[in-house]
């Protein structure tokens, strides 16, 4: 009777192979070590000004607000509410970092069990090995904004899906609805995969499943109709951010292109004075809009230069796009003279051996996982739906990301999902091997 116990709890609640506890616990001491290897003060932990206003705010009663006194509508609400929750439980920023790593590390375990039910279990654990020690997330967990949050309800997504695939029940669907939801309400680019993945659902739950497919759009309208709603109220608008906008004017302008050349973080671009102002008004969003679409519709050639290189970056090996601290006053000025200048001074930041190391461990890290999880998409099968689910995902966070805002931290969720078409590529390359041996 105990033992068959256990095996129900085995298969109705993915209790997983004991080595992918060993896996998870490296992953954590390996993200926590961060900490102190490149320590961060209390004052400065990696949290972004705006959401650390937001934090505030909500915890002395001033509701969701930057400046304490209007409604902001602009910074999508998951992650400073995780951060508030955390602080409410007495958690400090930078022991949120511990929390973040945590997080990180749980990670594996859920690319453990997509890989155990797309391919197998052995190529999951060596994919939850692979995003263990993965260099960039291991670095980047403790950096206290959305990216790890949001690799986590993605791979859960994408894990909801196969689940659903293989037992089409009302609670995986609810499930599968609310992770989406979350995914959106973390970073408003995974609307981008959204339209494409319930097309997927629709082919490979097919017609009789209608009502499951009901139930997932159900779980997203729980989660976002809320937030919709609250903006209604404040703005008089209906829509979930004004963060697309900026977004997309940041990414296409008249600065871009000698920033991707140089090698510079697009974020100088937010502190040229009125460049971005942050209000997060609706209006405010079109007028954006409006001057992305302008200046792609005045300038095609470089618009098409700055996807080519906005794709190389996004999938480059180099550790980061390189941003140094200016002097305190100084005003930002991106005219061609003065990018030479924010370069220079750049280059001998990132000269420094702390920085030098941290390149070169990315590098031998990011090469090598790309050729392997480019040979596991080429050697599966394109009618495989798993491989179609994973490649539509990445395809579509790729074109986001290259048409607005592109960083390397953005591509942490398809870092993870590369994990597991590398694990694939290894095993493969291992059997031709061993046939290859025996004959």
């Amino acid at each position: 009777m105990k033992y068959n116990i256990i095996n129900r709890l085995k298969q109705n609640l993915l209790l997983p192979n004991r080595l992918i506890y060993i896996i998870v616990g490296v992953a954590f001491v390996l993200r926590i070590s961060m900490i102190f290897i490149i320590p961060t003060s209390e004052d400065t932990t990696n949290v972004w000004p705006l959401t650390r206003n937001i934090v505030n705010n909500l915890l002395t009663g001033n509701g969701y607000s930057i400046d304490g006194v209007n409604a902001d509508l602009f910074i999508f609400p998951v992650y400073p509410f995780f951060l508030a929750f955390l602080r409410l439980l007495h958690i400090s920023f930078f022991y949120a970092k511990i929390v973040q790593c945590l997080i990180g590390a749980l990670i594996c375990l859920v690319i453990y069990h997509i890989g155990k039910r797309v391919f197998n279990e052995k190529i999951g654990l060596l994919a939850g090995f692979l995003w263990s020690i993965y260099p960039y997330s291991v670095m980047h967990s403790k950096a206290l904004e959305d990216s790890t949050l949001l690799t986590l309800f993605i791979a859960l997504a994408i894990l909801m899906s196969v689940v659903l695939i293989e037992k089409k029940s009302y609670l995986n669907a609810i499930l599968l609805g609310l992770v989406c939801g979350l995914s959106a309400m973390t970073r408003n680019t995974f609307f981008a995969f959204l339209p494409f993945f319930l097309i997927w659902l629709v082919v490979y739950l097919r017609q009789r499943y209608w009502k499951h497919i009901l139930v997932i759009i159900s779980g997203i309208f729980i989660i976002v109709a809320p937030w919709i709603m609250r903006n209604y109220i404040h703005s008089g608008y209906i829509f979930l951010t004004t963060h697309g906008g900026a977004g997309v004017w940041v990414g296409n302008n008249q600065y871009t292109n000698s920033l991707l050349k140089a090698n510079l973080n697009q974020d100088y671009i937010i502190m040229v004075p009125g460049f971005v102002k942050f209000t997060g008004s609706p209006e405010e969003d079109k007028v954006y809009y409006k001057n992305a679409m302008n200046f792609i519709a005045s300038n095609p050639g470089t618009f098409i230069e700055n996807v080519f290189l906005k794709l190389y970056y996004f999938y480059g090996w180099n550790y980061y796009f390189r941003q140094a601290s200016l002097p305190e006053g100084i005003t930002v000025d991106l005219s061609p003279e003065n990018i030479e200048n924010i370069k220079a001074e750049a280059d001998r930041v990132y000269s420094q051996p702390l920085y030098v190391l941290r390149s070169l461990m990315y590098s031998i890290s990011a090469f090598p996982l790309f050729l392997m999880a480019l040979g596991g998409a080429i050697t599966l099968p394109i009618r495989s739906k798993y491989n179609q689910l994973m490649l539509i995902f990445i395809f579509s966070f790729t074109a986001v990301h290259i048409l607005s805002i592109t960083n390397i931290r953005h591509r942490q969720p398809i870092d993870a999902i590369f994990t597991l078409y590398a694990a694939s590529f290894i095993f493969w390359v291992v059997s031709k091997v061993s046939v290859a041996l025996k004959k």
